[in-house]
């Protein structure tokens, strides 16, 4: 079994749901699943010790941090695909494994291989913008502005000269 996780924005934001989706794939190739010469397939039809794959769950780790579980939902129109929902706490580099099924006898390299891990940059929280700010002194500043503008448009109407 190898898979394609796919994290959407490619680049999340701290505090910001960012959404996971896997393909979970079939391989038909020798080749990693990152080179574009091999063939994978999308395959539904996956079993384990205990019968059929009926869930997925992802895991978020960054050093220092507790790891995040993230677990996946089948879709109900396409059985290879599987969503679901992390929020990063911490900006950083993050790697993003499935740990469930276990994928932990194969090691990093082979996780990687398969799909199965994959590395994201979370970036820090945007800082406010200009437009959004509430400064009373600020607005209260456009004020004689705007009553200029408002009385020159008046006047300008009344004398019945165009602006």
């Amino acid at each position: 079994m190898a898979v394609r996780m796919v994290v959407t924005p490619s680049a999340p934001t701290v505090g910001v749901p960012a959404t996971l989706s896997v393909v979970t794939l079939a391989p038909f190739t020798q080749k990693c699943v990152d080179d574009p010469t091999a063939d994978y397939r999308p395959w539904s039809d996956w079993h384990g010790s205990s019968g059929p794959l009926d869930r997925l769950v992802a895991q978020a780790a960054h050093d220092g941090l507790a790891p995040i579980d993230v677990p996946l939902i089948r879709r109900g129109d396409d059985p290879t695909r599987w969503d679901g929902a992390v929020v990063f706490p911490a900006s950083g580099e993050w790697a993003l494994r499935m740990s469930y099924p276990s994928w932990s006898q194969a090691g990093p390299s082979a996780e990687a291989c398969a799909g199965a891990r994959i590395t994201i940059l979370v970036l820090d929280r945007l800082p406010a913008t200009a437009t959004s700010s509430t400064d009373p002194a600020r607005s209260s500043a456009l004020v004689p502005l705007v009553a200029v503008l408002l009385a020159f448009v008046w006047l300008s109407r009344r004398a019945r000269v165009p602006v």
